[in-house]
């Protein structure tokens, strides 16, 4: 059960989802459009996720992937569906 979140635990989903990968944000991302955004780095546990000021007012998020277990916790609750998970680079090599 490493890989169930306390969200998944409330929802009464007591089976843990496999790992498909890490997470990687497209241009939809508002936080990135100079909207203040931060649905995803809050929603994210292990702390993979954090938004980096960029000139002009916009942002951008930065995922560490080392800390990125690829739970889709970001996914579901990102309002412009601009999170997406994708083969780790171990997976590609092996799959």
């Amino acid at each position: 059960m490493a890989n169930l979140s306390r969200r998944a635990l409330l929802r009464g989903e007591f089976q843990p989802k496999p790992q498909p990968g890490l997470a990687m944000v497209g241009a939809a991302c508002l936080a990135s459009r100079g909207i203040y955004c931060r649905s995803c780095v809050e929603s994210c546990e292990p702390g993979a996720l954090s938004i980096r000021p960029a000139l002009g007012g916009r942002a951008h998020v930065a995922i560490d992937a080392a800390l990125c277990t690829g739970c889709g916790e970001c996914v579901s609750i990102c309002p412009a569906e601009a999170i997406a998970l994708r083969a780790s680079a171990q997976e590609a090599r092996h799959g």
